[in-house]
C-alpha cells in the first residue's frame, strides 16, 4: 500500500518542485531584468550630465583659455585682474552650485515619492519651499539673530511646519495623493501670499529675498559651495544606508512591520531628510522649482527599477536639468536679467505636463468621495458671503 502511495505522490512532488524552480528562475530573471535596467539608465544619467559639465566647461574655456586655469586657482586673488577674478569666484562657482543644488533637489523629489507613495510629491508640491522661505522672510524682520544659528535650519523649520500643515489637512482622505496635492496647493498659496505681503511692505529689509524668491544661481564666492557640500555627503550617506528598508514601503505597511521597522519612523525620517535638502536650497538660492518632481519621473519613466539607483538617477538628472537652464540663461540676451528658478519653471512647465498627463495616480480610499458637511443653512452662508464682499468695497 505504501509503494502505491510514494507511486501516487511522486508526480506531485516533482510538480511542486519543477513550480518552486520555475518561480525562483523567474525571479531570478526579473532581479537581472532590473539590475540590467538600472545600469542602462544610471549609464545614460551619467552621459548626460558629462555632455552638459563639458557644454558648461567649453563656455568657461571661451571666457578664459584652459591653459591659465591652474594659475588663476593657485594664485592669491589680489594679483588677479577683473576677468580672471570673475571667471574664479562667479563663473566657476556658479557651475558647481548648479550641480549640487540640482542633486540636492533630485534626490529630496525620489525622497519624498518614495516615503509618501505619491508619485507627484515634490517640495513646491507640497509647500515645503514656500514655507521655508516665508520662515526666512519672518526671522529676517522680527528675530535676525537667529540666522547666526544657520539660516538651513531657520528654512527647515518653516518647511516642517508647512509639510506638517498639508499631511493634516490630507490626514481626512487617508493622505491621498489627490488629497496631498490640493492641500499643499493651498498651503504653498497661502504662504506664498504671505510673503508677498511681508516684500510689499518691508522692500528694504527683504531685497536679499527679493532674488532668492525667483530662484538665484548667481554667486559672488565659493561660500555657498563650501556650505552646501558637506551637508549633501552627509545626508547622501543616510539616503545609502535606508534604502533597503525604504523599498519595503513599496510592498505596504505590513511587510515592513514583519522586518520590525516602524512604517510611520521611516516616512518620518525620509521626510526629515527630504526636507532638510530643500531648506539647505532655499537658504542658499531661494526658491527653484520643477527640478525635485521632474528628475523623479524622468528617473522612473526611463526604467529606474530599484530605489537606490532611482535615488542616485534622480540626482544626477536633477544637475542636467539645472545645468541646462543654466546654460540657456547664459546664451539667452540679456541673460544676466533672468533668474535661473523662474525659467527653469517657465521651460520645464510642458515637459511637467507631459510627465503628469503619463503618471497613475493611486485610486483615493472609497470614503474619500465626500465632499465634506453640507452646511444647514446656505442661503445665510451665501448672504454672509455678500455682505462680506460689500463691506471690503
Amino acid at each position: 500500500m505504501s509503494h502505491h502511495l510514494d507511486a501516487l505522490t511522486e508526480p506531485t512532488r516533482a510538480s511542486t518542485a519543477t513550480q518552486s524552480s520555475a518561480g525562483l528562475s523567474l525571479s531570478v530573471d526579473q532581479k537581472t531584468i532590473s539590475a540590467t535596467s538600472d545600469t542602462r539608465v544610471l549609464v545614460l544619467a551619467v552621459l548626460a550630465l558629462l555632455l552638459l559639465l563639458a557644454l558648461a566647461l567649453g563656455r568657461l574655456t571661451s571666457e578664459v583659455p584652459f591653459a591659465q586655469w591652474l594659475e588663476i586657482l593657485s594664485r592669491p586673488s589680489q594679483q588677479l585682474g577683473l576677468e580672471a577674478l570673475l571667471w574664479r569666484f562667479t563663473l566657476l562657482p556658479q557651475l558647481t552650485i548648479a550641480v549640487l543644488v540640482g542633486a540636492a533637489l533630485g534626490a529630496a523629489g525620489a525622497l519624498l515619492q518614495q516615503g509618501l507613495r505619491n508619485p507627484l510629491a515634490a517640495p513646491e508640491t507640497l509647500g515645503i519651499q514656500g514655507g521655508g522661505l516665508l520662515a526666512l522672510a519672518l526671522v529676517v524682520l522680527y528675530q535676525p539673530l537667529w540666522l547666526t544659528h544657520g539660516a538651513e535650519w531657520v528654512a527647515f523649520a518653516g518647511g516642517l511646519l508647512a509639510a506638517g500643515l498639508v499631511l493634516a489637512l490630507a490626514a481626512r482622505r487617508q493622505n491621498s495623493p489627490l488629497a496631498l496635492l490640493l492641500a499643499g496647493m493651498l498651503v504653498s498659496l497661502l504662504s506664498g501670499s504671505l510673503l508677498t505681503i511681508l516684500l510689499l511692505n518691508h522692500d528694504l529689509a527683504l531685497v536679499s529675498l527679493l532674488a532668492m524668491n525667483a530662484g538665484s544661481l548667481t554667486q559672488d564666492g565659493w561660500q555657498p559651495v563650501q556650505h552646501l557640500w558637506p551637508r549633501l555627503l552627509i545626508v547622501g550617506v543616510l539616503m545609502v544606508l535606508i534604502a533597503r528598508p525604504l523599498r519595503l514601503l513599496e510592498v505596504g505597511d505590513q511587510a515592513v512591520r514583519s522586518f520590525g521597522v516602524s512604517p510611520a519612523f521611516l516616512r518620518l525620517l525620509t521626510m526629515l531628510l527630504a526636507i532638510y535638502l530643500s531648506a539647505t536650497v532655499v537658504s542658499q538660492v531661494g526658491v527653484i522649482s520643477f527640478v525635485a518632481l521632474a528628475a523623479p519621473l524622468l528617473a522612473r519613466m526611463a526604467g529606474a527599477q530599484r530605489l537606490l539607483p532611482r535615488l542616485i538617477c534622480a540626482a544626477l538628472l536633477g544637475s542636467a536639468l539645472l545645468l541646462v537652464t543654466d546654460l540657456l540663461v547664459a546664451w539667452l540676451p540679456g541673460g544676466g536679467e533672468w533668474a535661473t528658478g523662474s525659467l527653469v519653471a517657465l521651460l520645464g512647465a510642458p515637459l511637467l505636463f507631459w510627465l503628469v498627463l503619463r503618471v497613475r495616480l493611486p485610486e483615493a480610499p472609497a470614503r474619500a468621495v465626500s465632499l465634506g458637511i453640507r452646511h444647514q443653512h446656505p442661503q445665510r452662508l451665501l448672504w454672509g458671503i455678500g455682505v462680506l464682499c460689500l463691506c471690503e468695497i
